[in-house]
């Protein structure tokens, strides 16, 4: 099985057409996405697969509890 982790800068709000379809194209792979849990980037790629109804995401956090986890 083949795992992606995206992450990015807290200061994106928003995602370039360019990464929805990189995205679109790795939810058709079925790929495990792993992504961060913080404000930006990170909550904008959860967003957005949580829209697709896409399931297989681990949202990867180091406290004791995640900041953003769109998805639970």
């Amino acid at each position: 099985m083949i795992n992606i982790f995206i992450g990015g800068s807290r200061k994106i709000t928003r995602l370039a057409q360019p990464i929805l379809e990189r995205l679109d194209n790795i939810m058709k792979s079925n790929f495990t996405v792993l992504v961060g849990d913080a404000s930006g980037v990170d909550v904008q790629v959860q967003n957005y697969l949580f829209s697709k109804k896409y399931q297989n995401v681990i949202v990867f956090c180091t406290g004791t509890s995640c900041r953003n986890n769109v998805g639970q």
